[in-house]
């Protein structure tokens, strides 16, 4: 089945450049191209695209609120942002509108890569069962909006740190939260930290948008729905497993932004268990039971008596939610990371070091959560040498 493809773009030059470059070296792609929102939706109107990739800083409508109304139209296009290095920071902070971003300018073998990430992630999150135990979910949860007032402040380009602070601080569960991540010892700021203010400037926006994130679900369970799922460990290793994450990127690249996308990574990558425990806490809580009382992995019971993963109904939840690829993926195969296609993703690198880490940290490798390091996949990507630096970097605190 031939691929289509919709390219935005107001600069006629860039069209031009496009057109050539994607005759001359992805034939077998249908593409077509225009010079604007209005008409990119007037022309998907005629016609259904697999893909839409448009130009971030457009006159009249910007690429985001281009593909916000692209999701509306058409949820299962693949929206990808085309993007010059000043609009990265944007890109990657925009909610529910792109999947993907790529850097000007246009490599269409970098297009072709995502492609095949996209086709090997749908697979993963459409099959039959994943879909069986997701009709039998309870309506998966919206974006939490606090997550989204905090987006578009840090986005305003008049955006102050109080603002965000302010924000937070309407919210009793990530004030709570803010605080006790600023004062642990995984961050090691060495001080008592007491205000809002001080926890948001030690911790930045980047982290206190993951707790928001994620927060709010942890904060509104019942602990009492699903006795075997201990949320008690579940929030902390979650957090400590976002901070070791994040420790690891920091080694490997020095790049902040991909450090707290790494944050976010950790923080969201057990998210399944709890949609889990409270849609399905009778069947969930005896999948836990047995993986406590066998010792056998986790993830492998709930596949083999649930049909699904609590990593694959995560990365499901936040496909819904429509994040970036790189983070769905990461939460996606953070326990098999060789069934990720190639190239290697240094977020679910990260991710799945960091998840194995902190269960060897934990002493909980052996009581059904099996947080075991894929050293078959590491060594496949030439990292394995790099683990020794890792295990120092990641308890720094």
């Amino acid at each position: 089945m031939t691929t289509r493809i919709l390219f935005v773009d107001d600069e006629p030059h860039v069209l031009t450049v496009l057109r050539l470059t994607m005759q001359r070296l992805m034939p077998e792609v249908e593409a077509d191209f225009v010079a604007g929102g209005v008409e990119a939706l007037a022309l998907m109107d005629q016609k259904t695209y697999d893909v839409v990739v448009s130009d971030m800083r457009m006159p009249g409508m910007n690429g985001a609120q281009l593909l916000t109304e692209v999701m509306r139209r058409s949820p299962r296009t693949v929206r990808i942002i085309l993007s010059g290095y000043t609009d990265m920071e944007t890109v990657l902070g925009s909610v529910g509108s792109v999947h993907q971003y790529l850097l000007k300018p246009f490599d269409p073998r970098a297009l072709r890569t995502v492609l095949a990430r996209i086709r090997s992630l749908n697979e993963l999150l459409f099959h039959e069962n994943l879909r069986a135990v997701a009709a039998k979910l309870a309506c998966p949860p919206s974006v939490p909006s606090i997550y989204l007032e905090i987006v578009q402040a840090a986005q305003s380009p008049d955006a102050t740190l109080q603002q965000i602070v302010d924000i937070v601080s309407l919210d009793p569960a990530l004030t709570a939260k803010s605080l006790h991540l600023a004062n642990s010892a995984f961050f090691g700021f060495g001080r008592s930290v007491s205000s809002v203010s001080d926890a948001v400037q030690l911790l930045g926006v980047g982290v206190i948008q993951s707790l928001a994130l994620v927060g709010q679900l942890f904060s509104a369970y019942d602990p009492r729905k699903c006795p075997a799922f201990k949320l008690e460990q579940v929030w902390p290793h979650s957090v400590q497993t976002g901070v070791i994450a994040r420790n690891i990127t920091l080694a490997r690249r020095a790049d902040t932004q991909e450090a707290e996308n790494a944050f976010t990574a950790g923080v969201v990558h057990d998210i399944g268990k709890l949609i889990l425990a409270d849609s399905l806490p009778g069947p969930y809580g005896e999948v836990a039971e047995q993986a406590r009382s066998q010792g056998k992995p986790l993830h492998e019971l709930e596949r083999e008596l649930m049909g699904a993963t609590h990593s694959e109904v995560g990365a499901y939840l936040l496909g819904v939610w429509s994040l970036p690829l790189p983070l769905v993926e990461s939460v996606a195969f953070h326990h098999e990371p060789g069934l990720a296609p190639p190239p290697e993703s240094s977020l679910l690198t990260a991710v799945h070091v960091a998840n194995a880490l902190e269960h060897e940290r934990a002493g909980t490798t052996q009581t059904g959560n099996h947080g075991g390091l894929d050293t078959t996949y590491l060594d496949g990507a030439g990292l394995g040498a790099e683990l020794a630096g890792w295990r120092k970097v990641a308890f720094l605190h």
